[in-house]
């Protein structure tokens, strides 16, 4: 059921308005029903980011801590990760081997 501007209106499974047919002033059912699917959307967008910022935030204190313990592994996985992206191996190297030191 949707709630707006003080009438119900009862929805079947493909969003028509099966309540009434009246209008609200200038507001026909349909609009208050795309607005609440709208703000649905919304949220689902927000809930979305904040659970992927979250996963990622995890996976880079991680990796911080990995490097922290074992900084030559850690090195090599880097390494790796760059020459798989295209860079060259002595590049790669020397990248991986100053975001050790940096601790990224």
């Amino acid at each position: 059921m949707a709630l707006m501007m003080g009438w119900f209106c009862v929805w079947d499974r493909f969003g028509r308005c099966r309540g009434h047919r009246r209008r609200i002033g200038s507001i026909d059912c349909r609009i208050g029903g795309y607005a609440g699917i709208s703000a649905l959307d919304g949220l689902r967008a927000y809930l979305a980011t904040k659970a992927e910022r979250e996963v990622n935030e995890a996976e880079i204190g991680r990796e911080r801590r990995e490097i922290e313990s074992k900084p030559e592994e850690e090195m090599e996985e880097l390494s790796l990760f760059y020459q798989l992206k295209g860079v060259p191996e002595d590049e790669a190297h020397v990248l991986a081997q100053r975001l050790v030191v940096n601790r990224m």
